[in-house]
């Protein structure tokens, strides 16, 4: 398979183009426009854009070498990287910036004021698994004064975003399970089973 006309001009570009360069990432890793799939040269395209200033690219960049999607696990450019994109204001960068302080992982030492820092710049972009993470730290006082009513806000904001399936599980069972213990509202077991 041969790529098309499309493709070549639009490799031709994403030479000198970060944008172009952002663009054909998608279609190496659908094997559209003729492109065979490929995790490296996706990568290797997305690190030309990165490197370029390119915002999501950056974002990409640090969760590639995060998970070692097109190149080889390295924690310390993980964290370059996501750092770079996450100061420039990329949500799911500075929400993974929040789970790497979190854990103590992937390049960078464990801090909770820097998650919860993280994950509160990423909520406050809508970012509803920052949301659930930052009331985790909140219901349990890991780098934030405890404070089950805030946690139990988030939780209830992540629910209305509800654009990620997996934070709005967890949104539902951390809420209900804040209904069944009574910690930051009133104990009621109906409500807790309802969510």
């Amino acid at each position: 398979m041969a790529p098309s006309e499309r493709a070549r001009r639009m490799m031709t570009v994403a030479r000198t183009d970060p944008a172009a360069a952002h663009s054909l990432v998608g279609w190496y890793h659908q094997g559209e426009e003729g492109l065979h799939q490929s995790a490296g040269l996706a990568f290797r395209w997305e690190l030309q854009a990165a490197e370029r200033g390119h915002l999501d690219a950056q974002g990409y960049v640090g969760c590639a070498y995060r998970v070692g999607q097109g190149v080889a696990v390295d924690y310390a450019a993980a964290a370059t990287w996501l750092k770079k994109a996450a100061t420039r204001g990329h949500s799911t960068a500075q929400f993974n910036l929040g789970l790497a302080y979190e854990g103590g992982t992937e390049g960078v030492e464990q801090n909770y004021e820097l998650a919860a820092a993280w994950y509160q710049r990423a909520a406050n972009q809508s970012d509803a698994s920052a949301m659930v993470n930052l009331g985790t730290l909140y219901g349990a006082g890991d780098g934030v004064e405890q404070n089950h009513a805030h946690a139990n806000a988030l939780y209830r904001e992540a629910i209305d975003v509800g654009s990620n399936t997996n934070a709005l599980l967890n949104a539902s069972l951390n809420l209900g399970i804040s209904y069944f213990d009574g910690k930051g509202v009133d104990k009621c077991v109906a409500t807790a089973l309802l969510l």
